[in-house]
């Protein structure tokens, strides 16, 4: 078998939330290197150096194999760079567009009052002053000018309960309007002034208590169409929504040296055509095969770190100051030639935008976890997507407290065997070999399923954390894949030879051999980016306690 086909690409649909249950892996056959290759030099460039690594012996974790098939390259026309006299200096960031979903389709009441001037001019009687924001639901957007939404001739629909409903009264009302008009209150409110579907005659029929019920002070409120006729003069427009915003990407450049020589190179050229059987073995003795192993070993652990938890270089990473960051500049003369910074990690990015929660050290709470699968599943199926099955990543002991609660659960509650809820499943690659194992369960009361997949990256990480830290370890990761990728802007390299021709040349030594071994020192970077895209598609729970037992709500109905 070809070194290429066990240098492997986990392929996680774009359908389905990115959810690894439904992931493929497959093998990067040579002919498949050779097509990249040839479209995408930086990629390929990553690729090969990654293949590399496993012909020395690099043996990748599931997570770094993940990891790498993220990887996209970034378009040369998207680098920015600022021309300045006599240089041009190269930006640290690109932008890039995010689309986003706009919730828009309920808002409701503060405050309800009778409009001022009801029964004068055009102001009918029965008209009433409602202020509207958003909903306090986790899925509403923040909205400006809302009074762009109410167009005057529209309906809208109120649903609410009487005004006894604190006294404990809870009559169920729901009542139509026709928008008269509105006005700006602020950023984040609106003034919508609201006449009730009854005519003058009939408003006035009505008792002071039967008016009451078309006089809300709070509520929920969505907006339906108007009735116009062809005839009629109505020439409103409707809001347009933004639902696209810019992001930054930041880019960072490592660096990373590999030493070899005429035979290394010799034998990885047969590696990289696939020619590998008659070769690996030999490979795998020189020398140098070892010492590059462990040097690559350590330089991807590092990079995977910094995937994850990479933060700002220092404070000035910002598209308003980046121009008092850290300068790269010619040894020589000084010339400026651009601005260094740190690519974010995706916790980094995730925790802008609330997406990490905290749970202060205290008990695992399986209620929040139900939540948070059902807003993830919702988030991402705005896209018309059916996301069936939400994925949360952790280590070995999260995952076993999980398994045993969740069996209990689901056995106690819905009073069916276990195995209608609940199953085993790996991801296997080509070879058969398990690269993901995981355990699904079928939460009636989220209307998904949750697969819980355990990785030693996460397991190796939890146990480094003892003592006060150890709640400080833990973490549940749920990651939408598909929406998240690894960007790289550049690679470079530069060879520096010792004992080679130009020795040669002047050593003695050498003078009579023809063909001398030369060792050779690559110095190679790579400049790269992280880029997340819709944060609510994913989140990350962390600092649980798994001593204490977590907590999950069975419902009064249910008798343990």
């Amino acid at each position: 078998m070809a070194l290429l086909t066990r240098n492997r690409i986990v392929n996680v649909p774009d359908s389905c939330g990115g959810t690894l249950t439904a992931a493929t892996i497959t093998g990067l056959t040579p002919d498949r290197f050779e097509a990249m290759a040839a479209t995408e030099f930086a990629l390929a460039r990553v690729i090969a150096e990654s293949t590399e690594a496993r012909a020395v012996g690099v043996v990748p974790r599931p997570l770094q194999e993940l990891l790498m098939s993220r990887i996209k390259e970034v378009g040369k026309d998207k680098i920015m760079e600022r021309k300045t006299p006599r240089q041009s200096i190269i930006l640290p960031y690109t932008y890039r567009n995010r689309k986003t979903n706009v919730a828009s389709d309920y808002f409701k009441i503060t405050a309800g009052v009778a409009t001022t001037g009801a029964g004068t001019g055009n102001i009918p009687a029965s008209a009433w002053d409602i202020t509207v924001a958003k909903t306090d639901s986790a899925f509403a957007s923040e909205l400006t000018n809302l009074e762009r939404y109410f167009l005057p001739g529209q309906y809208v629909f109120i649903e609410n309960l009487n005004s006894g409903a604190a006294a404990g009264s809870k009559t169920a009302y729901l009542t139509a309007y026709k928008v008269h008009a509105t006005a700006n209150v602020n950023a984040s409110t609106a003034k919508v002034t609201l006449v009730p579907n009854f005519t003058a005659a009939g408003w006035a029929a009505l008792t002071s208590p039967e008016k009451a019920v078309y006089q809300p002070t709070f509520g929920i409120v969505q907006i339906g169409t108007n009735s116009v006729a062809d005839q009629e003069s109505w020439c409103y427009n409707e809001v347009a929504e933004n639902n696209k915003s810019l992001l930054i990407d930041w880019h960072q450049t490592s660096r990373y040296s590999q030493c070899h020589n005429d035979e290394y190179d010799r034998i990885l050229g047969k590696i990289l055509k696939g020619e590998v059987n008659e070769f690996l073995a030999k490979f795998q003795h020189l020398p140098l095969a070892e010492q590059n192993r462990l040097q690559r070993l350590q330089y991807e652990k590092k990079w995977m770190n910094s995937v994850f938890y990479g933060q700002r270089i220092n404070e000035k990473q910002t598209a308003e100051t980046y121009d008092q960051l850290p300068q790269v500049v010619d040894p020589d003369d000084g010339t400026v030639y651009e601005y260094k910074a740190n690519a974010l990690g995706l916790r980094t990015l995730l925790a802008a935008e609330g997406q990490v929660i905290d749970a202060a050290g205290g008990p695992l709470n399986l209620d929040l976890l139900f939540q948070l699968a059902y807003d993830l599943k919702r988030n991402r199926e705005v896209d018309g997507s059916t996301v069936e099955v939400v994925d949360f990543m952790t280590d070995k002991d999260t995952a076993n407290i999980i398994d045993i609660v969740l069996l209990k659960y689901l056995k106690d509650t819905f009073s069916y065997s276990v195995t209608n809820f609940w199953k085993q499943g790996e991801v296997r690659d080509a070879s058969g070999q398990i690269r993901f194992a995981y355990k699904q369960y079928d939460i009636p009361t989220i209307g998904c399923k949750i697969a819980v997949f355990v990785d030693s990256y996460f397991t190796d990480r939890a146990t480094n954390f003892t003592g006060a830290n150890v709640t400080r370890g833990k973490a549940i990761w749920s990651i939408d894949w598909s929406d998240f990728n690894i960007g790289i802007v550049a690679t470079n390299s530069a060879k520096r030879e010792y004992r080679g021709e130009a020795m040669a040349n002047v050593n003695s030594l050498f003078s009579c051999v023809i063909n001398p071994n030369a060792k050779h020192y690559e110095l190679r970077s790579t400049t790269w980016t992280t880029q997340l895209g819709d944060a609510k598609r994913s989140v990350v729970l962390e600092n649980y306690n798994l001593t204490d037992c977590p907590t999950l709500t069975l419902s009064a109905c249910v008798t343990p």
